[in-house]
């Protein structure tokens, strides 16, 4: 059977037929090229869309569970409300990509860009990010806008409260890499100091999550 796949185009809807039994089928077929694809709602559960372009593609409400999305280009993407629990996203291209309300649990984010990302509301329990699991009770601060191109700052916070990460435009690094690459890039400006600023309120923030850590560890402990 056809399977039709409507694209966003500068002159309105294109669609594309595909030959396939399930649209599951067909979005593996063009995996490699699906910019600005209409997969509202889709079934892509399981789905080896690894390396696939989905650049401004509209994924919302797609269940992408345990999907392959491994180098995928994910730019721009509306995943709002997507389901990616499971999924292997390393690697993928996540900037700028609206991910509010996805359920983002288990996901393998290793070494995913999340630059820019819309993360709001998004679930990201037992995430893994560099073969380390997030912190369930605040996986990621956003911070920002700061520097000359108004950047935001993505800080992972690991559920066994070591050092975090800190992801910043094409930085990624933890706290001393940070403010080594801070004053390398901005000294002497108005920059150094603002984002100095910031370096030492993630430092307090750590502080506060390995207390709480220690907290219901010990909670824990006497029960």
């Amino acid at each position: 059977m056809m399977i039709k796949i409507e694209f966003a185009s500068w002159v309105g809807r294109a669609a594309l037929e595909i030959e396939a039994a399930t649209l599951h089928e067909a979005a593996e077929k063009e995996k490699a090229d699906l910019r600005g694809a209409n997969l509202s709602g889709a079934d892509l559960s399981e789905a080896n869309l690894s390396g696939a372009d989905h650049r401004g593609a509209d994924l919302r409400g797609a269940d992408l569970s345990r999907a392959n999305l491994r180098w995928a280009n994910l730019s721009e993407a509306n995943l709002r409300g997507a389901n990616l629990r499971g999924a292997d996203l390393s690697w993928a291209d996540l900037s700028e990509a609206n991910l509010r309300g996805a359920d983002l649990r288990g996901a393998d984010l290793s070494r995913a860009n999340l630059s820019w990302a819309n993360l709001s509301g998004a679930d990201l329990s037992e995430a893994n990010l560099r073969g380390k699991k997030l912190w369930m009770k605040r996986p990621v601060l956003t911070l920002g806008q700061c520097g000359r191109s108004n950047r935001t700052t993505l800080v992972w916070l690991f559920a066994d409260g070591s050092e975090p990460l800190i992801q910043c435009g094409c930085f990624m690094g933890d706290l001393e890499l940070f403010r080594k690459k801070i004053r390398e890039t901005h000294a002497g400006t108005w920059h150094e100091r603002e984002y100095l600023m910031m370096a030492d309120h993630i430092a307090r923030m750590h502080t506060l999550q390995r207390a709480e850590i220690e907290a219901e560890k010990a909670k824990e402990a006497c029960e």
